[in-house]
């Protein structure tokens, strides 16, 4: 069966599918970006991740190319279409293309691609509890972090060393020494007295959906949750860590750099809110 996608309003086979060299995403990085997963052919948080897609173009002044009715129109026709159950949707806009100049005409006109990938593993989320270990390295990223931006190259350069090392993600550390986030999901540490802690939101971070999702359980469910920064030290020294991300969920880190997290093992605190956002996610 053929794989879909979904371009400039046309439905296309993904092996044909291409973008003009002129596509300002290609030229300048001048595009947004969101990913969807999938749950039984429904896609995980869209409200939050349709609000982020908004506010990422609204700061780059780019307008809304559809309304978001039509938009997710697109997807889940694409979803259907594609016969995905368990899966991801990758949703991209630039700003258009034009001839290629720092400064675009007045009249571009936003460009659209929608992609999705079958992850029939998904549906057995509950029964594989992952574990990962974490390099850290200097935050190099622009001001605006929190834009959700395609112009990714600090990110992909520390991941791909600490894969080289064996690692499966790495965390940012800014200047003063402070953990700011990974280069695709969010960091939490639980320290020794309890208290669960991710940075608060400003430019220097992205505001995750799972994240969001995430400090809702929490509150519920009772724990000691605070927003603040936290250094590389408390993080060694954590009694446990994870990464939050629309594609890994709630994972636990065990290993941070050559320090292990706590006992080595997953705490309960993370067992807690992945078995929460898994149930709140539908799987």
């Amino acid at each position: 069966m053929p794989n879909f996608a979904y371009i400039d309003g046309r439905y296309i086979p993904r092996h044909l599918g291409s973008i003009s060299m002129e596509d300002r995403a290609a030229n300048f990085g001048d595009a947004i970006y969101e990913v969807w997963v999938v749950v039984n052919g429904q896609l995980v948080d869209e409200r939050r991740h349709l609000d982020r897609l908004e506010r990422s173009l609204a700061a780059l002044h780019i307008p809304m190319p559809m309304a978001r009715q039509a938009l997710t129109s697109h997807i889940y026709r694409l979803l259907r279409r594609n016969v995905i159950k368990f899966g991801t949707v990758y949703l991209q806009i630039s700003r258009g293309v034009a001839r290629r100049d720092h400064v675009p005409p007045q009249n571009i006109k936003p460009s659209v691609m929608i992609f999705t990938t079958a992850k029939p593993a998904l549906a057995n989320a509950r029964q594989n509890t992952p574990k990962i270990s974490v390099k850290t390295g200097p935050d190099l990223r622009w001001g605006r972090c929190d834009i959700k931006s395609t112009a990714l190259l600090p990110n992909v350069l520390l991941r791909m060393e600490a894969s080289s090392e064996g690692f499966q993600e790495a965390w940012m550390i800014d200047d003063q020494g402070y953990v700011t986030e990974g280069t695709s999901s969010s960091s939490w540490i639980v320290t020794r007295e309890g208290e669960l802690c991710t940075r608060q939101l400003s430019s220097e971070i992205l505001p995750g959906v799972t994240r969001e999702t995430v400090k809702e359980l929490a509150k519920n469910a009772g724990c000691r949750f605070v927003e603040r920064a936290f250094t590389i030290q408390e993080a060694y020294d954590a009694a446990e860590a994870f990464i939050t991300s629309a594609t890994s969920f709630v994972t636990p880190v065990t290993k941070i750099d050559q320090n292990s997290i706590g006992n080595g093992e997953v705490g309960p605190v993370t067992l807690q809110l992945r078995d929460l956002y898994l149930s709140s996610s539908g799987l």
